[in-house]
């Protein structure tokens, strides 16, 4: 017995589970503190985590072109949970009434802060980071992913309530397991296309080794995992898929400055073809090469210049990784030293991040700004928890939002626009289901709240300066953290 607890005390030392259990630790902590962040001015964080609401009452998520599969259902299961235990409350009076006033009331209260549903990302970002972590057998990957994504560079992807995170972390298991563990290899490859649709370009680094018809069953496989888990995405396939090309397509393009012409859609679809089919061309080497490098170029290119997100790219980063992990083979060894610098080195960005966190400002503290402004009407962005008016906003939005066919007719700039996508792409109408719950029960408030954006059907800072005449009115400034009155 003496020899078995000293032979495990061993092992525990020199595997360095303590430094590893430090590491998650801080990890949790880190998740705990950003929790009322959100690291982009335009918060579309929100819509995410609203969207585990939309899909509780059966309507599609806005972001369904993402398409943000097992953490809006995770999101959704919370709901539900939440509304189990309500109803228990009430079992012994229970009627219709009851039960819609109860899926009501925990609605309402998850839309005034988002923050439990939040949490629910967070804890699937920490159990499969965990999973991650223990589970790869590829030393020097773990390595590389862990240095990169706790990095100042990309913390905020990290620690942000978007599926990115998520989406690299079942992307990396995908390609880790791939040799030993096949099955849950293809899972974890569809669950993270189910979280990012962009994931589709690993297909190929992890199924290139099998022949045709093996490989077109893995597709197949993949393919109905992802309808099953993401069936938002299938349902309304090219309206989510005009949302992405129409995106990229309205950027502007150094091509357009210099040639007249605008050629981001081509370009965005040859870099994807591209670094998508690499593993399987049987081209001559130097041929190989000559695409990639025009690949990389158009990626340079359509990034810095074009305004497309740079995260929209992770999965090149991960393949990177990958390779780049193959030529790194004397790191793979078992050395104490190593792992103990290794999980140090990952504590101390996580540690700068936590301290970084007072430069940034939360939520919490523009809520406060909010009701500490001196103007009754409040023109602010969204955030997680809202405690200000909506009902006025609410009743604003009735004016112009759900008129007959507004999307293209503003799009389009003409009163006989085309019908397609009219209501489908009135995202809108969806993102906005928040602020009519919250309108509908919110206790009264002095501050009458509006959102802005430059996006979409919203109304900017500017047009909201006007339609109050300037008076008696703040908006919200990024750059300088405050309220500021119109002028």
């Amino acid at each position: 017995m003496k020899n078995n607890i000293n032979l495990f005390l061993t092992n525990l030392k020199n595997k360095d589970y303590f430094s590893s259990l430090f590491l998650l630790i801080f990890l949790l902590i880190s998740y705990y503190n950003s929790l009322y962040y959100v690291f982009a001015d335009y918060r579309d964080e929100i819509g995410y985590l609203s969207d585990s609401l939309l899909l509780a009452e059966g309507m599609r998520p806005s972001y369904s072109h993402a398409p943000s599969g097992l953490s809006t259902w995770m999101g959704t299961i919370y709901f539900y949970l939440q509304l189990f235990f309500e109803i228990l409350k009430n079992l012994f009076n229970l009627d219709i009434n009851v039960i819609f006033n109860s899926f009501d009331k925990i609605i309402y209260e998850n839309y005034t802060d988002l923050t439990g549903i939040k949490s629910t990302l967070f804890f699937l970002n920490f159990l499969f980071f965990a999973i991650f972590f223990y589970k790869t057998n590829n030393i020097v990957y773990k390595i590389l992913f862990c240095l990169c994504f706790f990095s100042p560079i990309l913390f905020y992807t990290t620690f942000s309530g978007k599926p990115y995170f998520l989406a690299c972390l079942f992307a990396s298991l995908a390609l880790t397991l791939n040799e030993k563990e096949e099955k849950l290899a293809l899972i974890f490859l569809a669950l993270a296309i189910c979280e990012r649709l962009e994931f589709l370009i690993i297909i190929n680094y992890v199924l290139c080794r099998y022949p045709l018809r093996q490989y077109l069953k893995k597709i197949l496989y993949i393919l109905l995992i992802f309808l099953a888990i993401s069936p938002w995405f299938s349902i309304a396939l090219f309206q989510n898929l005009k949302v992405i090309l129409g995106y990229v397509h309205q950027q502007p393009s150094l091509a357009e400055n210099v040639l007249g012409l605008k050629l981001n859609i081509y370009l965005f679809l040859y870099a994807l073809t591209i670094f998508f089919i690499y593993p399987l061309l049987k081209f001559k080497k130097k041929y190989n090469l000559i695409l990639l490098f025009s690949s990389f170029l158009i990626f340079i290119l359509i990034t810095f210049y074009s305004n497309i997100p740079l995260r929209w790219f992770l999965p090149l980063l991960l393949i990177i990784l990958y390779f780049a992990s193959k030529k790194l083979l004397f790191l793979e060894k078992e050395n104490l030293f190593r792992n103990s610098v290794f999980n140090s080195i990952l504590i101390i960005f996580l540690l700068f991040f936590n301290f970084n966190l007072k430069s940034k400002i939360s939520d919490l503290k523009i809520l406060e700004l909010e009701q500490n402004s001196q103007s009754d009407n409040i023109v602010g962005p969204k955030l997680l928890k809202e405690i200000s008016s909506f009902q006025n906003y609410s009743l604003f939005l009735k004016t112009y939002l759900y008129d007959y066919n507004i999307k293209n007719k503003i799009f389009f700039q003409k009163e006989k626009a085309p019908l397609a996508f009219g209501q489908s792409g009135n995202l809108e109408i969806l993102q906005n289901r928040r602020y009519e719950y919250i309108a509908r029960y919110q206790k009264t408030n002095d501050k009458n709240k509006y959102i802005f954006s430059d996006a979409g059907l919203y109304k900017t800072k500017k047009y909201y300066c006007l339609k109050f005449n300037n008076k008696n009115i703040s908006f919200y400034h990024f750059e300088k953290r405050k309220y500021i009155k119109c002028n």
